[in-house]
């Protein structure tokens, strides 16, 4: 493995844990600030308690990862080493580019941000558009 490919392969990793970091942290901290009563919503996700919630959001995000690595399978290319290097580099700057606009979103929206599921986000009463 060479200097870059290593050196690319920890940047991803970092980012991965960064981002992830942020968003749990962000996500901890909505519940632990008072609200204003929500708006009741039909998911019956944001019905249970704060804890479940977490709980269960933490355990979805841990045996995504791990079925991710379990069921990997790289793409059966053979390329040079320059144009795997380009990839890489491409591949990275695509990674960098993905994280700096949830980071923007985050920062953004500042105390709006919270975590939504596939199903509905949780609104509060105080929620306003921002654009």
């Amino acid at each position: 493995m060479s200097y870059v490919e290593t050196l690319i392969n920890w940047i991803v990793v970092a980012g991965v844990v960064i981002l992830f970091g942020v968003i749990l942290a962000s996500w901890l901290a909505s519940y632990r600030v008072s609200k204003a009563a929500p708006i009741p919503s039909g998911d019956w996700f944001f019905r249970w308690p704060a804890w479940v919630q977490i709980g269960g959001g933490l355990a979805g995000c841990l045996l995504f990862g791990y079925l991710g690595s379990l069921l990997w399978i790289p793409l059966p290319l053979d390329l040079s080493p320059p144009a795997a290097a380009l990839l890489r580099v491409v591949g990275l700057l695509f990674f960098i580019m993905g994280w700096i606009l949830a980071l923007w979103a985050w920062w953004t929206l500042g105390a709006l941000y919270g975590v939504s599921t596939g199903f509905a986000a949780p609104l509060q009463a105080e929620h306003r558009l921002i654009r």
